[in-house]
């Protein structure tokens, strides 16, 4: 007895968690990164939104939407109040932020609260709305290491894993600027998994979650249709079969829907959820990333020309008009082209081929977005030695659009030393050199091609050596 009583405290207290041994360095690795720079790194603008729902709420406020600055779906809300809410038994709420006029050196940021003030969050605070994406980014590696050992081998899979919990970008994404993209990605991830194994419900709600933190996994929905109705099930049967499994899909999606909006209806604050979420659009307040919209700079007019309000809806129509029209092809494509056997490689791609389409029709593509297709690209990576090079291109093009302004070091200067936070700033600072400007029009380009090269397959190394010695094979025999 007491021996099976050490064995349980040693099986409890071990590092190495069953299935998980060649990664846990790896991963501990990327946690004390992760603690490290999170303390006092932080987004001034996005984080003081997170910051004034936080303490409405606290203050009894039972919707994030109370205020006009939520404009998100509820679920991110939902997910970091608690977090801040045991913050807070350690210190008052009002003290989570600071006023800072950091001076002229430093480039003024735009506040919805304090205007031109930079506000600078405290290091608690930056920690605690940290950690659920920090647990996101663990959640995402460990699904990619798993799905990957089963179908390839674990050496492979390391191989996944480090791409995505190393990889510099999602570090600075989550740790560094506290944006939670990795959340709807890690509940499309699953939705993904879940689905191919059969757990119909459970991939509806994982889906429903996602849709409701950040709206693009809706976007998924007509190509998750198109595989209950593969052409592969035409007989009656089947697509009797095919309705009954897509019943619980359907209901685990509207359930967790409506749950989740409860406490918005409860609280009268569904006018101000629609105004956030689905308002956006009206007016054209910024252009550029990782799209082809880019191009825009280099001409004479450049975002002058299209900022008019009546000029933007037409723009904003046609844009949307073909965003949906094209995931319907591309659902339709991937749904019915595909037989059994490349059933998990045809719905991987479709998943890569809609995000493709929605970034090359949207006027601003922000690097933090790269999140949403990178766990897809390394699970192709993983699986198929597919996107590798357009994963460590965008991996690039991204990390340098979101380090072009540096204003993630502001709370180093006021929190931990002015002058070593101004030179991380001034060496990182992009936007008052010469050659920034043009850097991130080349970075921002560069990305939107290989999002247009998504979808196409990139010739393998071996496969052009062989069509070289084939046709140096064939002018021999010619001459």
């Amino acid at each position: 007895m007491l021996g099976k009583s050490k064995n349980l405290v040693k099986n409890f207290f071990s590092l190495c968690p069953h299935g998980y041994e060649q990664i846990v360095s790896l991963l501990f690795l990327g946690i004390l990164i992760r603690i490290v720079v999170g303390f006092y790194t932080s987004h001034p603008n996005d984080e003081e939104v997170w910051y004034i729902t936080a303490v409405n709420m606290l203050s009894g406020q039972g919707s994030p939407y109370g205020t006009r600055y939520f404009s998100y779906p509820p679920v991110w809300a939902y997910i970091y109040l608690p977090f801040v809410s045991i913050g807070s038994l350690f210190s008052n709420p009002y003290l989570f932020s600071i006023r800072a006029n950091l001076n002229e050196t430093v480039v003024p940021i735009m506040s919805p609260l304090f205007g031109t003030v930079v506000p600078i969050m405290s290091p608690l605070f930056n920690f605690v709305v940290k950690l659920p994406i920090i647990i996101g980014d663990i959640f995402v590696g460990l699904i990619i290491y798993r799905v990957v050992s089963n179908f390839k081998n674990e050496q492979v899979a390391r191989k996944a894993f480090i791409f995505w919990f190393l990889n510099p970008f999602v570090i600075y994404t989550g740790a560094m600027i506290a944006q939670f993209d990795v959340l709807p990605a890690l509940t499309s991830l699953l939705a993904l998994v879940l689905f191919m194994e059969r757990k119909y419900f459970l991939a509806g709600i994982s889906l429903s979650i996602g849709i409701m933190t950040k709206i693009y996994p809706v976007y998924f929905i007509p190509l998750y249709l198109t595989f209950f109705f593969k052409s592969d099930s035409s007989k009656k049967i089947e697509w009797k079969k095919n309705i009954f499994r897509l019943i619980p899909f359907l209901a685990g999606i509207l359930l967790t829907g409506i749950v989740l909006l409860l406490p918005i209806l409860a609280f009268n604050s569904f006018p101000y959820f629609f105004e956030g979420n689905f308002r956006r659009g009206e007016y054209i307040t910024s252009i550029g990333g990782l799209t082809p919209w880019t191009l825009i700079y280099l001409f004479e007019g450049g975002f002058e020309w299209i900022i008019d309000y009546d000029r933007a809806q037409i723009i904003y129509i046609a844009l949307y008009i073909l965003q949906v029209s094209g995931i319907a092809l591309v659902s339709f494509h991937f749904g019915f082209r595909s037989g059994q056997e490349q059933h998990l490689k045809s719905f991987l791609r479709g998943h890569v081929c809609i995000l493709a389409l929605i970034f090359l029709t949207l006027l601003t593509v922000n690097p933090q977005y790269f999140i949403w297709v990178a766990p897809f690209l390394i699970l192709g990576y993983g699986l198929y030695g597919d996107y590798k090079i357009k994963l460590s291109i965008l991996s690039a093009s991204a990390c340098f659009l979101a380090f072009y302004w540096a204003y993630p070091f502001y709370p180093i200067i006021v929190f931990v030393n002015k002058e070593i936070g101004m030179t991380l700033y001034n060496a990182l600072n992009l936007a008052t050199n010469p050659i920034g400007f043009p850097l991130v029009i080349f970075f921002g380009l560069l990305g939107a091609v290989t999002i247009l090269l998504l979808p196409f397959p990139t010739p393998k190394i071996s496969r052009l050596k062989n069509l070289l010695t084939r046709h140096r094979d064939e002018e021999n025999f010619a001459e």
